[in-house]
């Protein structure tokens, strides 16, 4: 993730009651997140933050009922596109990961 930007979310007829979603646990805290996805039912967004970790990022998952993100992994190394699929009735998440210098998928 080379630059990161704010997130924000709003209900689509409101978009002046827009609210930041972020990994960041103090105010005033910096951190670049960016490539989002959402949770198929829209409740959860997905996205990438080096927070915890400068200059790396990790996949966190933030529930859009007003609660703090969760960090769902600890990463070394370069990740990008986060996404939800389907298999066999259950909805995985799923990003891809360079390791040993070749892309990898990893779910979860």
């Amino acid at each position: 993730m080379k630059e990161g930007a704010e997130i924000r979310v709003a209900p689509l007829l409101s978009l002046d009651k827009s609210e930041q979603v972020t990994a960041a646990t103090k105010p005033g805290q910096h951190c670049r997140e960016g490539q989002i996805a959402w949770e198929p039912d829209s409740k959860a967004l997905a996205f990438f933050s080096d927070c915890a970790q400068p200059e790396q990022p990790d996949l966190y998952l933030a529930r859009l009922d007003g609660g703090p993100a969760r960090r769902v992994t600890e990463l070394k190394g370069y990740v990008e596109a986060p996404a939800f699929r389907r298999t066999e009735g259950v909805w995985l998440f799923s990003m891809w990961k360079a390791r040993r210098g070749r892309p990898e998928r990893w779910r979860r």
